[in-house]
Formats: structure tokens, sequence, C-alpha cells
């Protein structure tokens, strides 16, 4: 799959979960979920993303009619409904971080040398 299409294909999923965990509060403010991602490519020559999520403080509150869903879970759901036939819920994987020992050496374990910057996907890293 090409970069781009992935990309907007994240980019989309990401949109669903902001509008469903956030609401109005994401469309008319802005308010959104802080995304570090990152392509790689899989022995297969596929492409998957790794992708950092947070959760802005109070911003769960900021909707009136909360989401039952716990985020990793929305964003796992989302994803796989995005393409059900290609998805399994059994590739996908969402944990709750608590500490970040490590992550960084996760997430960018594709990005070793200056070229390899290519590898974040811009278009869905917000801070």
């Amino acid at each position: 799959m090409d970069s781009f299409i992935i990309s907007a294909e994240v980019g989309r999923m990401m949109q669903k979960v902001n509008t469903l965990l956030l609401g109005m509060a994401f469309k008319r403010r802005g308010l959104r979920l802080a995304t570090l991602a990152v392509q790689e490519q899989t022995y297969a020559e596929a492409l998957h993303t790794h992708m950092l999520v947070g959760v802005p403080e109070d911003a769960l509150a900021a909707k009136v009619n909360r989401c039952p869903t716990p985020v990793p879970d929305l964003i796992i759901k989302t994803w796989i409904a995005g393409a059900p036939q290609t998805r399994r819920a059994d590739a996908q994987d969402a944990r709750d971080i608590d500490e970040f020992a490590g992550v960084r050496r996760y997430i960018y374990k594709g990005v070793r040398f200056f070229e390899d910057l290519d590898n974040v996907d811009l278009n869905n890293t917000r801070f």
C-alpha cells in the first residue's frame, strides 16, 4: 500500500475517533488528540503505522455525551471498521502507556538516519 494511501486512511480514522470522543469541541475549537505517527515497512513489504496518541487533560470531559468506549478500543474498532475485510482484530494493538521508557525507541525503530525521516507521517502528527 502506498504511503499516501495509508496516511489518508489513518487521517480519516483519527478524524472519526476525535469526533466520537470530543464531539463539537473537535469541530469548533480544534481540540484533538495529540498524535505522533510513523510508517514502517513489514517483512512482507507492506506498510503499517505506529502511532502514539496522547489524550489532553480534561479533553474527554469536553463532550456533553461522553463516549463509553475506552480510547485504545475505540481506535482499534474504528480502524477495523474502515476495511473490515482486510483488517483483522487480532492484528491490531493499542495500549495505555504509563511510563515512557522504551517508547521512543519502539516508535522510532525505523527512523535511524536523516533519510528515514520520510517515515514520519507528518499528516497525522499533531502536538
